[in-house]
């Protein structure tokens, strides 16, 4: 019982790790794809007014 407790801690842990991973990359992509789309947007604005 002791060692599949422990067992499942480390499983625990490291699925933790992967999933703060997992995350941590997602934000980071959404940050670049809303900042492009933002650039985009303004650019796109830009053109507007200038016609």
């Amino acid at each position: 019982m002791n060692i599949h407790n422990t067992h499942y801690r480390k499983k625990n842990k490291l699925l933790r790790q992967s999933w703060k991973k997992l995350t941590s990359n997602s934000f980071a992509s959404l940050r670049c794809s809303s900042k492009a789309s933002l650039r985009e947007v303004v650019r796109l604005s830009r053109s507007e007014a200038e016609n």
